[in-house]
């Protein structure tokens, strides 16, 4: 198979709809990541949640390329259940048993 034989079958599936015409690798030169409705999944950085040496609750977030540190943030153990039934009222998950 030639390039332009690649080209034509690429031409064909767009006509038919067989490919998303702003899909990666479509005939398009530009893609739009903020708007295009093919976007299935946004960028998420990463998120490691553990304690630390004194028990307190630990989030903390990868840097991002133009940061210069990880974000963390320090929930003491006391505060950690009032956290927890906060974020799942919020997002409307049925509460953690307390213990």
């Amino acid at each position: 198979m030639t390039a332009d034989d690649l080209t034509l079958d690429v031409e064909n599936a767009l006509e038919v709809g067989q490919i998303h015409p702003t899909a990666p690798g479509a005939l398009t030169e530009t893609f739009d990541w903020c708007e295009d409705s093919s976007i299935v999944l946004r960028e998420q950085s990463a998120v490691a949640v553990y304690t630390n040496n004194t028990g307190d609750l630990v989030i903390r977030q990868e840097r991002r390329w133009d940061e210069d540190d990880d974000t963390c943030i320090i929930i003491t153990k006391e505060n950690a259940q009032a956290l927890l039934d906060a974020v799942c009222t919020k997002m409307g998950i049925r509460s953690i048993a307390r213990k």
